[in-house]
């Protein structure tokens, strides 16, 4: 279900660390075109609260807390941006796996791209931080060299 642009974006937010998770509450508040239906700092907190609440068109969720089975399970009824720190790129490919739509390093996203990221994941699209991006096109390029290697 895709959202007219002057329609607000239903999301919720699942993020443990408060010190991240209230400056997004308090600027997307400010802002016409998402609606804050509820967060989380828990994973069942948040299921508790979606099974109570319209269900958000996208779920801001923090890689820490939950797994990937519940990060399937929940892409199979919204759409998933998943929050992370550095490091952690193998388990937000195996988020992106189970249906992520997206990811976020969290602790350097500014809100506008916070923003940016809910719009086009409503759309359907993708989003990919430019680190993972560069990361997961030099995983392909040697993938693909040597299968280039092999035929040759």
């Amino acid at each position: 279900m895709e959202v007219a642009l002057d329609e607000p974006v239903r999301v919720t937010i699942l993020e443990t660390n408060s010190r991240l998770r209230q400056p997004w509450l308090d600027g997307f508040a400010t802002l016409e075109n998402v609606q804050i239906v509820g967060w989380a700092e828990r994973f069942e907190e948040m299921v508790a609260m979606l099974n109570a609440l319209a269900s958000p068109q996208v779920v801001l969720i923090d890689l820490a807390a939950a797994t990937v089975a519940q990060i399937h399970e929940l892409a199979k009824v919204t759409k998933v941006i998943v929050l992370h720190e550095a490091g952690q790129e193998e388990a937000v490919l195996e988020a992106l796996r189970a249906g992520a739509m997206g990811h976020l390093e969290k602790n350097t996203v500014p809100a506008a791209q916070i923003l940016a990221a809910i719009r086009i994941v409503e759309r359907g699209q993708a989003v990919l931080s430019p680190l993972l991006a560069g990361r997961l096109v030099e995983k392909i390029v040697q993938n693909h060299g040597k299968e280039l290697k092999r035929d040759q």
